[in-house]
């Protein structure tokens, strides 16, 4: 099963609604909870321990590791595969949809581009443009060559990527992806949760709060400590710059509550967006009907092993 919404969505709460309902292990899909650094700033679930569930991949990331779409693909086959030997649903719950999608669509895994290899590509780009990349690709890959438009910059150049760190084309691995007996074997119920926009960004603006009441000020001065380099990908958790500016007498409190709250209220509207376009298959709730649908018949009548 697939749970996906914006932020303070209740996401969450639903899976583990359903957790109580049916033997279920709750696996992260969201890219800001795998960080062990933070359980506040990431609204991690708080009561892991406590409710005597099955949660995995949360909190699971020490920094300097960071997760990608590769890390995902390659470990989440692995925590589905545990989940079901154990007879137990797999709850697939975040907000991250470009992961949640990869399950949907059946995304192929691709081994990690060495840095060379872009480094290569994108200095042959700069040095002799697009169409001359095109024409390398014709050589190399003619599947992909004749499959894309010779203006699509970005695709162009991950297929030459790809050829060239792997040794193997772009069709190799999305065939190789076709020919994984776990996707041939497993069907999901996808569930989008899609509130209410006004309520939602109330909710959000006191959730902030919140969190600075419950100690997020402290949990950002040990991040501090650790004197993590600014390209890392967890400076990208919203509301973590604007407390460190705080903590380093940049701005004022309030005014890092306001730039935290007005952010995340613009993610949560990208998010809205692209939960409204990119699922094929969704389901769509508000929370309330969500649990009331998903009664204990429902449960067992829709997810029997």
């Amino acid at each position: 099963m697939l749970i996906g919404g914006p932020t303070a969505s209740q996401k969450t709460t639903l899976a583990i609604n359903l957790a109580k309902k049916i033997p279920s292990v709750i696996i992260n899909a969201d890219t800001m909870q795998f960080y062990k650094d933070f359980k506040i700033l990431n609204n991690r679930p708080h009561n892991i321990l406590s409710c005597k569930i099955d949660f995995r991949l949360f909190g699971s990331l020490e920094i300097p590791n960071f997760p990608n779409l590769g890390w995902w693909n390659k470990i989440i086959r692995k925590e589905i595969a545990r989940a079901l030997k154990k007879k137990k649903l797999p709850i697939i719950v975040g907000g991250t949809g470009l992961y949640l999608n990869s399950i949907e669509r059946e995304t192929s895994f691709v081994p990690k581009i060495k840095n060379d290899v872009k480094k290569e590509i994108s200095n042959l780009h700069k040095k002799f443009g697009l169409k001359y990349l095109y024409e390398i690709l014709r050589e190399c890959d003619e599947i992909s060559y004749h499959n894309l438009n010779p203006n699509d910059t970005y695709r162009i150049i991950r297929a030459l990527e790809v050829k060239k760190s792997t040794g193997k084309t772009l069709d190799f691995w999305k065939q190789k992806g076709k020919d994984d007996n776990l996707k041939k074997k497993l069907k999901y119920y996808y569930v989008i949760l899609n509130p209410d926009r006004d309520k939602l960004y109330k909710k959000i603006d006191s959730r902030f709060l919140k969190m600075i009441e419950n100690g997020v000020l402290d949990e950002v001065k040990l991040f501090k400590k650790k004197k993590v380099s600014s390209n890392h990908p967890i400076f990208k958790m919203i509301g973590l710059k604007y407390l460190i500016d705080y903590l380093d007498k940049k701005i004022s409190l309030d005014e890092a509550i306001f730039f935290s709250q007005r952010d995340t209220r613009r993610y949560a509207k990208r998010q809205i967006t692209w939960f409204k376009n990119q699922p094929r298959n969704a389901n769509r709730f508000v929370y309330d009907e969500a649990v009331n649908f998903f009664s204990l018949s429902t449960c067992k009548n829709y997810f029997l092993f």
